[in-house]
């Protein structure tokens, strides 16, 4: 038996129909696909971006004067520095590594990424700042001071002792 026209119109209409719906899908399948990969480039951006920035502050003149002072001084100089008023290079180094730590508090850098750009840096610096510290602490009554400095100097530690 050979199909009416009618049923043949049908037909036609059902897969132009069908053609059309699968065409939508892929094209909202392909949409999702591209945001993905752009969404991923916009991480690495991003990412490179960050370092860029962080590489810029630790290889400014200022800040490598500061942080030769600092780590070329005795614990009791930088006691000394502190009562002579002679912040500005303290807070420069310790300012750029509690934010550092913030930015891994935070996950939007990894240990990984903070150990490439600053070796053991954070660790030594730490360590040497640390009674310092506890003295700007305790003077100014504020126990987080340099809270991103201290979870990056943790951090470091557990990642050291990994290793």
């Amino acid at each position: 038996m050979i199909p009416s026209k009618s049923c043949l119109q049908v037909s036609m209409v059902l897969d132009i129909a069908t053609i059309s719906i699968a065409i939508a899908s892929a094209s909202a399948v392909l949409g999702v696909v591209y945001y993905l990969f752009d969404l991923r480039l916009q991480t690495k951006l991003r990412k490179t971006d960050l370092l860029m920035r962080l590489c810029e502050v630790r290889n400014d003149t200022d800040w490598l004067k500061a942080f030769d002072l600092i780590n070329s001084s005795q614990t009791a100089d930088l006691m000394k520095m502190r009562k002579e008023n002679r912040m500005s290079e303290i807070n420069r180094i310790n300012g750029f590594f509690d934010e550092v730590g913030i930015l891994l508090q935070m996950g939007l850098i990894d240990i990984d990424f903070v150990q490439k750009l600053l070796k053991e840096y954070p660790i030594k610096t730490w360590e040497k700042m640390k009674p310092v510290l506890d003295e700007s602490r305790r003077i100014h009554d504020s126990p987080q001071v340099l809270g991103g400095f201290e979870y990056l100097y943790n951090e470091m530690k557990k990642r050291e002792q990994r290793f």
